[in-house]
């Protein structure tokens, strides 16, 4: 994780302002994404264009400028009670980059207010429900679209009963998860987040951000971002056997309702871990266009230019000194420093 996210820093994101954007899905998809990874794939695809195009058109720029952005996306698969909850964390150029006299040139944008992001979730949602509609996963109905979805082998039930907090296996199965209530750590309905908004399922959040010059912060944020998406989904330290014979999990924080716990019999352990499984071959991590190296030629013209030009002699503006590959010793530096 510590390596990872050294390189990204060191090799991939350039010395300018970036922001995470964090995208949640609703439960249906979220067990259509876990099964069908090429659906993913084809949506994540359509995701990242709208928020770029959402970038170009803050920047006062247009499709025709050919301006582009850089996104690296790492793909989650649970959440906090062992549940299966595909979402996306992506990090991402808070601005664009054209070409002008051979020269990258960055544009940067502001934060986006709360009307834009309720206008980029509703053309997110809009994409993706069209993008599923032409490939014949969505049904589209008057009063209720649906997914034209099968359970095609075990996975497919392992992978739904998680999302939907189930019993999965055993005497029970079919029952809601046992829980562990404190009513003492109930709290009521949280304020609006900032930066965050919220439709039918679906959650878009922006909230974190740093400036070109803050490496340290961009690294913090990489590393914390890495670590929360491929840290594994089980903290031995919070699990733990009762006199029952089951299965306890303890919440790192509490739930809104108060609970505490997560209770599994050992069958249905097992069968909420093997639901966190990823397909085979799908990977995890995403790159939409290489920030720091050069793009394949378009079908518009053959020429290639960077998105950034990490020069090895140092050509930019501010003269920067080259970094040099990353070395085993800087990561000793860097975990001890953390």
């Amino acid at each position: 994780m510590i390596e990872t996210s050294a390189h990204l820093v060191d090799h991939v994101i350039p010395d300018v302002p970036v922001r995470q954007w964090v995208l949640s899905f609703p439960w249906p998809l979220r067990l259509l994404f876990a099964s069908r990874p090429d659906a993913l794939s084809r949506c994540l695809a359509v995701v990242t264009r709208a928020i770029e195009t959402d970038l170009i058109q803050r920047a006062g720029l247009t499709r025709a400028s050919r301006a582009r952005t850089g996104v690296v996306t790492l793909i989650q698969r649970f959440g906090s009670a062992l549940n299966l909850n595909v979402h996306l964390h992506m990090i991402i150029l808070d601005g664009v980059y054209t070409m002008e006299h051979n020269q990258p040139r960055f544009h940067r944008v502001n934060a986006p207010d709360r009307q834009n992001l309720d206008k980029l979730l509703n053309r997110i949602i809009a994409r993706v429900m069209r993008r599923l509609i032409k490939d014949g996963l969505l049904i589209q109905d008057h009063e209720q679209p649906w997914l034209d979805f099968e359970e095609t082998d075990i996975f497919d039930t392992l992978n739904a009963a998680s999302i939907r907090y189930r019993v999965a296996i055993g005497p029970g199965a079919g029952s809601r998860t046992l829980t562990l209530k404190n009513p003492g750590l109930q709290r009521t309905e949280p304020q609006p987040k900032p930066f965050t908004v919220d439709r039918n399922g679906f959650s878009l959040g922006v909230a974190v951000a740093c400036q070109g010059q803050q490496r340290e912060r961009l690294e913090r944020l990489c590393r914390y971002v890495t670590r929360y998406v491929t840290r594994p989904a089980v903290c031995l330290e919070r699990l733990s056997n009762n006199a029952a014979g089951q299965v306890s999990y303890e919440l790192k924080h509490p739930f809104r309702d108060g609970t505490t716990h997560i209770l599994f019999t050992p069958e249905d352990f097992l069968a909420r871990l093997a639901a966190l499984v990823p397909r085979p071959r799908s990977n995890l991590t995403r790159y939409f266009y290489r920030i720091g190296g050069f793009l394949r030629p378009t079908r518009h013209s053959g020429e290639q230019w960077s998105l950034v030009q990490r020069s090895r002699h140092a050509t930019n503006q501010r003269n920067r000194q080259y970094r040099p590959p990353l070395k085993p010793l800087s990561i000793k530096h860097r975990i001890a420093r953390h």
